[in-house]
Order: C-alpha cells, then structure tokens, then sequence
C-alpha cells in the first residue's frame, strides 16, 4: 500500500491559496492558475507531497451552508490539479447549484480533503469517526460515506459530496457551464478586480488516512 507523508503547513496553506485563485480567476472568466508557476510566484515550490496522485474532494460553504461539493475517491491526477479541477467542479458542476457567481464570494469558505489510498477492513472496528471515510461496495454498486469535514459542512443524509474524475483537462468551465447561462449566473464587471488568493478564517485542509 502507498503511504503518503502528512501534508505540512506550508503545503496545506499552498493548496488553499491555490484553490481561492481557481476560484477568483473562474468568476472574472479568466483560466485557471498553472499550479507549478503559482507556486514559483507565492515563493514556494511544488514539493513531492503535492505531486502525488491522490484523491480529493473540495466542499464549499457560504454562511455556513453547503454550496458545493465534488471529488474523487481514488487519485488519478497530482493532488494539486486535483484540487484545481475540483474547486471548478465544486463551484460550477454540482447539479444541486446554480453556477457560483462573483457576489457570492463574501463569506464563501473552502475545506479540501486529501484522501489517502482504499484499503479493506474486516468490520467497523477499523474505522475510526470523524477520520476516516468510507468506500462501500456491493457487487457492481459503489457509495461513499463522507470523510472528515463534510458533516461540519451540512451534509445530512441527504446531502452527499458527488464524485468527479481530476483527470479529465483542468480548464476554466465559465460562470454557466453546469446550467444554461441566466441572469444569475453571469459575473459582474467588478468580477476583474482583482482579488487576493489568502485562505480566509474557516478554510481549512483535511486528511482522511
């Protein structure tokens, strides 16, 4: 089995900021960052931990409600483009959401969890709640139980993240490419200020391992 180092400070705080820019670049229409000269510009680097293929799953709140929330069980791109394509996802292709539009910034908070790879219990003995998410399977059919931070994110029974592939081309889907553009669904002008990417109080980065 993979096992993955503990994502530091530094790392968490990268993705975070990496994830504010999707977002701030998404609603004034301009294309998602290039994790690798993000990084150089923030005066990091893309450290391996970053590299890794990892699965990961990027809840939005606004005001403490959900707005958002997609992912990926099993890692099939480097966690960094994962987190990239799925703040789009989150924020632009949840069925459950209109498009996320500029105005609704204020307040939005982000939580990413980075999962580590599936391996099999015997019995429920072997989880442990809140850290660890959990993958059922029975014969074709497949469900997933939320992992760490989606019950603080309103999440009920009826309110589960969806799974998306991070392998597909990271790309800027446009402020209506999850429902046909509306009024609503269209940035403001004031959208290409430019805003800055520092995680906000309530973002936070998570591990189920």
């Amino acid at each position: 089995m993979i096992a993955f180092a503990p994502l530091t400070a530094q790392e968490r705080a990268l993705l975070l900021r990496l994830a504010r820019a999707t977002l701030n670049g998404a609603v004034a229409g301009e294309p998602p960052p290039r994790p690798r000269a993000f990084a150089e510009a923030a005066g990091a680097t893309l450290s391996p931990p970053l590299l890794e293929r990892r699965g990961a799953f990027v809840t939005l709140q606004r005001h403490g409600r959900l707005r958002g929330c997609i992912g990926d069980i099993v890692g099939t791109a480097p966690l960094c483009e994962a987190v990239i394509a799925n703040t789009l996802a989150a924020a632009f292709r949840d069925p459950r959401f209109l498009p996320l539009t500029a105005d609704e910034l204020p307040g939005l908070t982000l939580e990413i969890s980075a999962l580590t790879p599936l391996r099999p219990v015997a019995d429920w003995s072997g989880i442990e709640v809140p850290r660890h998410g959990v993958v059922l399977t029975h014969g074709h059919a497949r469900g997933g139980v939320p992992a760490p931070g989606r019950r603080r994110a309103g999440l009920g029974p009826r309110k589960r993240c969806s799974t998306s592939s991070a392998s597909r081309p990271v790309s800027n889907p446009g402020p209506g490419a999850a429902a046909p553009a509306s009024k609503s669904s269209k940035p403001k002008s004031s959208a290409r200020i430019r805003r800055r990417a520092d995680p906000r109080p309530g973002d936070a980065v998570q591990e189920a391992r």
